[in-house]
């Protein structure tokens, strides 16, 4: 894998890993505010979710893919429930975001294991 290549993936699983983490969201907005802490994440994710771009193909196995895809769609799915202009506090209190966070625990322990 080249090196571009494996920098797109490591962002990526990166971001899976910051959106499992509480600890990691804690620590980040400390240093950074946002309005809406859940719009920035999704955006974050989704700007470059292109699974049918020769990047995504050449940085993950199309089973992996298929893991992020599952991700992905339960983001879709729960990102309306949960709300506006949400503080990092009421971010981590979200249950719904707690869903989000519990998928992408599933998520990187099922690319470990697909790897």
């Amino acid at each position: 894998m080249d090196d571009v290549t494996h920098q797109f993936r490591l962002s990526r699983t990166d971001l899976v890993e910051f959106i499992a983490s509480e600890t990691k969201q804690r620590d980040f907005a400390k240093d950074v505010a946002y309005a809406n802490y859940a719009d920035e994440f999704y955006e974050w994710w989704f700007e470059d979710w292109h699974p049918e771009s020769p990047i995504f193909r050449k940085a993950f196995t199309s089973i992996e893919i298929e893991i992020l895809e599952i991700f992905t769609k339960t983001w879709q799915t729960f990102d309306a429930e949960l709300g506006e202009n949400l503080s990092i506090d009421d971010l981590l209190a979200n249950t719904t975001w707690a869903q989000i966070m519990g998928k992408a625990m599933l998520t990187l322990s099922a690319l470990n294991n697909a790897t």
